[in-house]
């Protein structure tokens, strides 16, 4: 059984893969219109609150209670968003 702490881990990497994915969705161009704005301003409100959380555990509490739940849950939408949109590959 996973501590809490490893959980919290499992799940902070997770959502690094889905930025990750994300952002190369945005390069790779497969995102486009509203949805390609939604994602960038995701990905840099992201980027803002995770800079402003590092070093003392002032700014890792601050940084913790930031809404990042929220922000997280944005961001899987819109990478669902995009993956929907995406062309689907013709059967072999």
């Amino acid at each position: 059984m996973p501590t809490e702490r490893a959980m919290a881990f499992s799940e902070g990497v997770q959502m690094a893969e889905v930025a990750a994915w994300v952002r190369k969705a945005l390069d790779d161009g497969k995102a486009g219109g509203n949805v390609a704005k939604r994602a960038e301003a995701l990905l840099e409100d992201r980027a803002r609150h995770f800079a402003r959380g590092t070093g003392s555990d002032v700014h890792c509490s601050a940084f913790a209670s930031s809404g990042i739940q929220v922000r997280d849950d944005l961001l899987l939408a819109v990478a669902a968003e995009i993956q929907e949109a995406a062309p689907k590959a013709a059967a072999p």
